[in-house]
């Protein structure tokens, strides 16, 4: 079903389903892996369309901590936007607004207010880490073609631009 989550296992030599998402719950619509808590294992961080992010762990009974945005989320990611230890969860969404979150103590909490710019929202947005450049620039497809993007806690930044030559 579309905008349902299923996790697999392997044993046995063969796929089995290990835990599938309710159909009661709204679509998922993206999903990222990543050691948010710092405990040294990975728990399944989601943005579904009702404007929801969420972080999960096994056995994925109920969110660890969830947050929400304005709009439907069109874009997520994961990354260490300035250079601190603790990751961020990047999202964009229809209503041109980027929001940020990290974990604080138990719970994910806003990074500063959300970003409004004309540009947004991304289609794609995946980080970029440049040799011993400590923070991340995100590559963010957008209307203007790919960019290469900083993130700052009140604005964006087009570092670089790159659109298709014409034939």
């Amino acid at each position: 079903d579309a905008g349902q989550l299923v996790v697999f296992g392997w044993r046995d030599r063969a796929w089995h389903t290990l835990w599938r998402s309710p159909p009661t719950w709204s679509p998922v619509l993206h999903v990222e892996l990543a050691d948010l808590t710092g405990v040294g294992r990975p728990q399944l961080v989601l943005a579904d369309q009702a404007g929801g992010v969420a972080v999960w762990q096994w056995p994925f009974l109920e969110p660890v901590s969830q947050g929400f945005v304005w709009g439907t989320p069109m874009s997520m990611a994961v990354a260490n936007l300035d250079g601190a230890p603790s990751l961020q969860i990047i999202v964009t969404t229809t209503d041109r607004l980027l929001y940020r979150y990290v974990w604080q103590g138990d719970q994910l909490v806003p990074a500063g207010v959300p970003v409004h710019d004309a540009r947004l929202p991304f289609d794609l947005l995946q980080p970029v880490h440049w040799g011993d450049e400590p923070r991340a620039t995100v590559a963010g497809h957008y209307a203007g073609g790919l960019g290469l993007w900083r993130i700052t806690s009140t604005a964006l930044e087009l570092v670089a631009v790159g659109q298709p030559q014409d034939p």
